[in-house]
């Protein structure tokens, strides 16, 4: 499994850093991420996911799950992508939500 994951990141490798680069230059405080969240919504769902919005009554928090009927592991994925205030992605967010 490992390495079919490196390489299905190396493949989408320049879409994970145009994201990447988009959430990084658009730094949003916590539960005020709508650029962030809108953009990584609209690539789950380009990607075939079926997203569910506003998860605990948050806005920018969502769910996104891909449903296949070939049998195989469930592998979850924790996207963090919100900003430090004066410090904008100091901690990483940004990368850390397209690992």
């Amino acid at each position: 499994m490992k390495t079919t994951l490196l390489q299905k990141i190396d493949q989408n490798q320049s879409l994970l850093s145009e994201i990447a680069h988009f959430i990084g230059t658009n730094p949003e405080l916590g539960h005020q991420e709508f650029l962030a969240s809108a953009r990584l919504m609209t690539e789950f769902k380009q990607q075939g996911f079926q997203v569910e919005r506003n998860i605990l009554n948050l806005p920018t928090a969502f769910i996104a799950t891909y449903a296949s009927a070939k049998p195989g592991p469930i592998i979850a994925l924790l996207c963090e992508y919100d900003a430090l205030t004066d410090l904008g992605h100091a901690c990483g967010h940004h990368l850390i939500s397209t690992m």
